[in-house]
């Protein structure tokens, strides 16, 4: 009997210090309100302000919330917890004088009193970005090139102009924070046409819209039916996990790929053969998609021409080529082969990388695409599709 007396006695025990455990450091529900916020001050930087305040020295101190009204007019609150003494409040568009409450509220959930404040952010960087645009035309489209110096997260939207109903639609948008950058919009006829461009960022705000007018110059898609793999280097493999050469045009953007391995020799290439000659614009590669960024895909690429082909039919030939350009791979992100591809880089390399080329460059029959460096720096390249565009040159425009 002693001994289920001495266990009720340990149970007993137990459940007071539980519960006095459980009441340690918890506040008494009040009704009393918590001091008010003091010594604030503004700091007004571009589309948003840092506000910085003294902390009443309520024990029981929860947060802080400040409530404003944003440039779209919308109701904004941002609540900083009691172990912070400032909040960055964003959403303005123009620099203008915006009124924000602030108030303490304790683990009771009173509120104190209001005290206001006076903000006025400066213009938007979204202004700085479409400032700094500039617009050129290009084979089959548009460039635009931007300088995002704060690299604020914004959407970069390009609308083309419907004649008949003198109306803009959105036809691409670039999704990006990187600081600077140079793209095109492709797909556009070779006509003198308006285009509009306007930038906006997470709240939903957005710039006006710049308008201009463009002729973007003519290119078509070279038809891969009339390409030839040109002899092989014999030092080089070439292998595929399908069908070799013609797995660079049967519109397969897998892990199946047209190889070529060096054994140990840094420089790989191919030799192919248009059917005809070519003043090329551009081309677009995709890789592996299992490999982002890595491992054999070209990274350093040169493209040379001739349109001799006793040259071309030559795998060893050096001299009768001439240069039609040289390219770097990068990352959106500007990121080395080191770092995890962010969610823009993989976007990019999933859409194919594209590579302008110089208008001054000649017309050729035959080209050879050199691997200069891959990604990993391996002894090989290996890519998923090729696509180029131009002009034939007995071809009608």
């Amino acid at each position: 009997m002693r001994h289920v007396i001495f266990f009720l006695l340990i149970i007993a025990v137990s459940i007071t210090a539980c519960k006095e455990d459980d009441d340690r450091g918890q506040f008494a529900i009040d009704s009393i309100p918590p001091g008010v916020v003091t010594n604030v001050t503004v700091q007004n930087e571009k589309g948003f302000s840092i506000v910085s305040y003294s902390n009443p020295l309520d024990e029981d101190l929860l947060y802080v919330e400040a409530n404003y009204v944003n440039s779209l007019g919308n109701q904004s609150i941002v609540r900083a917890s009691a172990y912070s003494n400032s909040m960055k409040l964003n959403g303005f568009l123009r620099s203008k004088t915006h009124k924000v409450k602030l108030f303490a509220v304790d683990k009771s959930f009173n509120k104190s009193e209001i005290v206001e404040a006076e903000i006025e952010p400066l213009d938007n960087p979204m202004f700085d970005i479409l400032s700094s645009m500039n617009f050129n035309a290009v084979f089959g489209g548009v460039g635009l090139q931007w300088e995002n110096t704060v690299e604020q997260e914004v959407v970069v939207e390009f609308l083309t102009h419907d004649v008949e109903n003198n109306t803009y639609s959105n036809y691409k948008n670039f999704y990006t924070k990187a600081p600077e950058l140079d793209v095109k919009v492709r797909g556009l006829e070779a006509v003198e046409s308006q285009f509009g461009v306007v930038v906006r960022d997470e709240f939903g705000q957005r710039t006006d819209t710049t308008f201009f007018s463009l002729t973007p110059l003519f290119e078509e898609e070279i038809d891969s039916e009339t390409f030839r793999e040109m002899p092989h280097n014999p030092d080089f493999d070439t292998k595929s996990y399908s069908m070799g050469f013609s797995n660079l045009f049967n519109n397969e953007f897998g892990k199946e790929s047209y190889s070529i391995f060096g054994s140990g020799i840094g420089k790989v290439y191919f030799t192919m053969d248009f059917g005809e000659e070519i003043k090329l614009s551009r081309f677009k590669m995709w890789s592996r998609n299992d490999f982002t960024y890595a491992h054999s895909q070209p990274r350093h690429i040169v493209l040379i021409g001739t349109n001799d082909e006793d040259v071309a039919n030559d795998p060893y030939s050096e001299s009768g080529w001439t240069e039609i350009g040289e390219w770097y791979d990068e990352k959106p992100s500007g990121n080395p082969a080191s770092t995890t591809p962010t969610d823009e880089d993989k976007s990019y390399f999933n859409a194919g990388m594209d590579f302008e080329v110089d208008v001054a460059a000649g017309t050729y029959r035959y080209i050879r695409f050199v691997t200069l460096e891959s990604w990993g720096k391996t002894d090989r390249m290996w890519l998923a599709e090729l696509r180029f565009w131009g002009q034939k040159v007995n071809g009608d425009e």
